[in-house]
């Protein structure tokens, strides 16, 4: 049996869809690691306000 030779524009298709995947996780990293800054800088600040009063 032959196999299915996989088209130009199919291979497109697929490579784009691996690109978009990986900009997609790129992205939530950033955002995780964003919110991990903002919730360790709003600590710091709640523990200066603390102590000063």
């Amino acid at each position: 049996m032959k196999k299915k030779k996989i088209k130009k524009k199919e291979v497109k298709k697929i490579k784009g869809n691996k690109k978009s995947r990986q900009r997609r996780e790129r992205l939530e990293r950033i955002t995780v690691y964003l919110e991990f800054v903002i919730a360790v800088l709003t600590l710091i600040t709640v523990i200066l306000e603390l102590l000063k009063g």
